[in-house]
């Protein structure tokens, strides 16, 4: 029984190594023809382009069985019998389970797992029910056998069924009522992004009446419609953005879990031929109802002949497809180069339908950033350390390069400050509380690029000369 046998053979016929193991596999089987039945097993498109890759394997396999996919109907028919193994009563309807299970399964989840998944959701069905009776505060043999309506997720709680985290929660399983002004609290907390803010808000109007629409019936656009460039220059906030946006639209229900990942062309793209595609499904799948936001999209291809970040950006595309209205994606990257990786793949537009743009924060905006920082610490400026704050703020906004840093340039400034801060306090004999809260002028002397090493911030010479004074020199 070879498992993913279409595996010994990628794409463009280059895999020497997986051709040599079918070459080998068709002859020993013929040497052996009736001491041996080989089975192979796998996707059923990817068995079919491998059967065809060579002349001899299909006339040597003449027997060939789909197993399809179990429909949510089956799927309820499983949870009853795992249930009944378990000695468990499951006290719900058969049309109200099937539409349980609907809800705390996406197809896409129930298509890589399908009876896993089953199984998965009743591990999570059996905890909540344990709860359930736990904080009831009297239990019976019955109780503790039953499983009633109230014990299963509901998509927006569920985590999915292959073992995602659970949200905050409400009585009735969904998100709690605050949940949506929460995020929009936070949102708001962000410095600057203005136009950020506003097509956040434009998507959460969106995505609500959606939602009213679908649980009336009505047809409504799923996730799919909510795919997006990010335009911006580091440390402009797109990754903490993009975050909240997942939290969002798991809040109405619009995907199942709202996490977050994050990746790059390192964790798509293979290093060998047929590595590719499915390194960046896995990547692409771990997101499945949640955000996948790759960053610095641009370097997927920046070379015509580049054909594994050709593989990796065409795999996205068919994954958007196949799980369309289970995942959001996310390209982002420097405002020029997305530009161009649009206009050199036209078909990229009509699939991210929505474009944010994220402008570098102004000096002002970085200072104001800086003391949200500073608060989080419980630490305060002194005048001077304000005043030079200001200056090297200044500076680096005048300095107008993409690497500049924006708010990463100012949370490694205020790191590099408190540890000076700390070598300083250190040669005292004793600190007071308002000597360990406060930082000072120089603590924002001269900065070296050694201390912004690995950081990918450009300092302004101003900042590195120190600007408003150097007793750190002295």
């Amino acid at each position: 029984f070879i498992d993913e046998a279409y595996s010994l053979k990628h794409e463009e016929g280059k895999d020497s190594f997986g051709q040599e193991v079918v070459d080998t596999l068709v002859s020993e089987m013929e040497n052996n023809r009736k001491r041996l039945v080989v089975i192979m097993a796998g996707y059923t498109r990817e068995m079919a382009d491998f059967m065809r890759s060579n002349s001899g394997l299909e006339s040597r396999f003449p027997l060939s069985f789909e197993f399809p996919n179990y429909s949510y109907s089956e799927m309820a028919q499983i949870f009853r019998v795992m249930a009944r193994a378990r000695k468990l009563h499951v006290a719900v309807e058969e049309e109200k389970l099937v539409e349980l299970i609907t809800s705390c399964i996406p197809r896409s989840v129930a298509s890589k797992g399908n009876a896993r998944a089953v199984r998965n959701l009743l591990d999570k069905v059996l905890s909540r029910q344990t709860d359930r009776v736990a904080d009831s505060g009297t239990s019976s043999m019955d109780s503790l056998l039953t499983l009633v309506e109230k014990d299963f997720p509901t998509s927006s709680s569920a985590g999915g069924a292959d073992g995602s985290e659970e949200g905050s929660t409400s009585d009735n399983g969904g998100l709690s009522p605050g949940g949506l002004e929460d995020i929009l609290k936070q949102l708001d907390e962000i410095v600057g992004v203005v136009e950020v803010k506003q097509i956040f808000r434009s998507l959460r109007a969106k995505v609500t009446i959606a939602a009213e629409r679908r649980s009336l019936g009505l047809p409504a656009d799923g996730a799919s419609s909510l795919h997006m460039i990010f335009q911006g220059n580091p440390g402009t906030g797109k990754t903490t953005v993009a975050r909240l946006m997942g939290k969002m639209f798991k809040a109405v229900q619009m995907i199942h879990t709202g996490h977050l990942v994050e990746v790059s062309r390192v964790d798509l793209v293979g290093q060998h031929v047929g590595e590719t595609a499915p390194k960046t499904r896995r990547v692409v799948e771990s997101a499945v109802g949640g955000v996948l936001f790759v960053d610095e999209a641009y370097s997927l291809v920046s070379d015509s002949k580049d054909s594994f970040g050709r593989e990796a950006l065409d795999t996205i595309m068919k994954c958007m497809e196949d799980m369309r209205d289970e995942l959001v994606v996310v390209l982002a990257g420097y405002p020029k180069e997305m530009q161009s990786l649009l206009e050199t793949n036209p078909g990229l537009r009509s699939r991210f339908p929505v474009t944010v743009n994220f402008p570098d924060y102004s000096s002002s905006e970085l200072v104001e950033i800086a003391d949200k920082m500073l608060a989080a610490r419980q630490c305060q400026l002194s005048d001077e350390a304000r005043r030079r704050l200001v200056l090297l703020c200044d500076a680096q906004v005048a300095l107008n390069d993409p690497m500049s840093g924006n708010a990463r340039f100012v949370r490694n400034l205020l790191e590099i400050a408190c540890m000076r801060q700390a070598e300083r306090l250190l040669k005292l004999p004793k600190r007071t509380r308002e000597q360990l809260m406060t930082l000072e002028g120089e603590d924002f002397s001269a900065f070296t690029e050694k201390e912004f090493e690995g950081t990918g911030v450009l300092l302004a010479e101003e900042v590195k000369r120190g600007t408003g004074g150097s007793e750190r020199e002295e």
